[in-house]
C-alpha cells in the first residue's frame, strides 16, 4: 500500500481529498497535517510516496513544503492544490519538481486523471522493485555459488540503480561508494545518512526499494566479498582478516561467512572449494 500525506490548513478540504481517495478506491495509507511545518516534521520521520498540499498555507506554504520535501524524499510524487485566483502560483511548479496539480473546487474526472496517472507511475516502481528482488532472490537460493556469484551479484547492484531521478540515483550510487571505500569501518544507517544530509527513514527505504536489501545488508555482503579475496590472496590470519573487513568479533565473523558461502572461513583458507 503507497502512503499519501495530504496537507491544508483548512479541515474540510483535507477531508475532501480523504472521500475523493476513498471514492474512487485508491489503496493508500492516508495522513494528514494542518500546515507544511507540521508536514515537513512529519515527512522527517515517515516517508511517503505521495504529496497533495495546498499552496497558500500558514507558517510554511506549500510551494517551500515541496522544495524541502524533495531534499529529504527526492522520490516523492507532489500534487498541488490551488485555487482559480491563485492560478498563476501553479507556474512555480515547475521550481519544484511538481508531478502535477488540482484546481479548487476539484472536479471528479480531472482528480481521476491526476491519480490514476501517479498510481501508474508508482506502480512500475514498484514492478522494477520486484523484477531486482526476484533476481536477487536467484543468487540467495545458490549459497554454494562462491566468489563468483557475489562478484556478479555486487557488480549488477552497482550497474542496474535505476531510480527515477538523478537525485535519487546520485543519492544510492554515493552510499554504496562510501560502503565500498570504507567497508572496514564503523559503518550505520544513522552515519550514512548523517553524511548525506538525509533522513534515516528515507536513505533506508530508498536503497532498500530500489536494491532490494538493506543498507545493512550490502555493507555485509562488500565484506564478505573483502574477506574471500583476503583469504585467498594474502597469508592473513582469520582473526586478522575479520579485522581487516570491518568485524570485531571473530566468532560472528565466522558465523556470517559460513551463513553467507556455506562453509566456514577456516574451510575455505584451508583449501575449501566451491565447485
Amino acid at each position: 500500500m503507497y502512503k499519501i500525506l495530504i496537507v491544508d490548513d483548512e479541515q474540510i478540504e483535507r477531508d475532501g481529498v480523504r472521500f475523493l481517495l476513498n471514492k474512487f478506491a485508491y489503496l493508500f495509507e492516508i495522513a494528514a497535517r494542518n500546515n507544511g511545518r507540521e508536514a515537513l516534521a512529519f515527512l522527517r520521520e515517515q516517508p511517503v510516496d505521495v504529496i497533495c498540499t495546498d499552496i497558500k498555507m500558514p507558517f510554511m506554504d506549500g510551494l517551500e513544503l515541496c522544495a524541502e520535501a524533495r531534499k529529504l524524499i527526492p522520490s516523492v510524487r507532489l500534487i498541488l492544490l490551488t485555487a482559480y485566483s491563485e492560478f498563476s502560483y501553479a507556474r512555480k511548479a515547475i521550481q519544484v519538481q511538481a508531478d502535477d496539480y488540482l484546481l479548487k473546487p476539484v472536479e471528479l474526472d480531472e482528480f481521476q486523471r491526476v491519480m490514476d496517472r501517479i498510481v501508474s507511475i508508482l506502480n512500475h516502481q514498484e514492478e522494477e522493485r520486484k523484477s531486482r528482488q526476484r533476481r536477487l532472490e536467484q543468487y540467495r537460493s545458490n549459497p554454494q555459488g562462491g566468489q563468483l556469484m557475489l562478484k556478479e551479484l555486487l557488480s549488477d547492484m552497482t550497474d542496474e540503480s535505476q531510480t527515477d531521478t538523478q537525485e535519487e540515483r546520485g543519492l544510492v550510487q554515493e552510499t554504496m561508494a562510501i560502503i565500498r571505500r570504507e567497508y572496514a569501518r564503523d559503518l550505520s544507517l544513522a552515519s550514512l545518512a548523517d553524511r548525506l544530509h538525509v533522513s534515516k527513514g528515507y536513505l533506508s527505504t530508498l536503497f532498500k526499494k530500489e536494491m532490494s536489501v538493506s543498507v545493512m545488508q550490502y555493507i555485509t555482503m562488500m565484506r564478505m566479498q573483502k574477506a574471500q579475496q583476503l583469504l585467498s590472496e594474502t597469508s592473513l590470519r582469520i582473526s586478522e582478516v575479520a579485522e581487516a573487513v570491518g568485524f570485531h568479533d571473530v566468532s560472528y565473523f565466522g558465523l556470517t561467512f559460513k551463513k553467507t558461502f556455506g562453509m566456514t572461513p577456516a574451510h575455505y583458507w584451508n583449501g575449501g572449494s566451491y565447485d
